[in-house]
């Protein structure tokens, strides 16, 4: 799959309002730009990120 493939993919499915791979899509374009700090390991549920929010103010 071309690098312009997977930016389409993921463009569609986000403009669907399906982010439920947001952390598989993230780690595709890391690996692209040869990323080595900030692989994603999974997504937060509600309340995870509610108290990630919360803390964060």
């Amino acid at each position: 799959m071309s690098n312009e493939d997977v930016y389409r993919d993921i463009l569609e499915r986000w403009a669907d309002g399906d982010f439920s791979r947001v952390d598989q899509d993230h780690n595709a374009i890391w690996n692209m730009q040869n990323g080595t700090i900030g692989k994603a390991t999974g997504i937060l549920n509600a309340e995870e990120e509610k108290v990630y929010k919360e803390s964060k103010q």
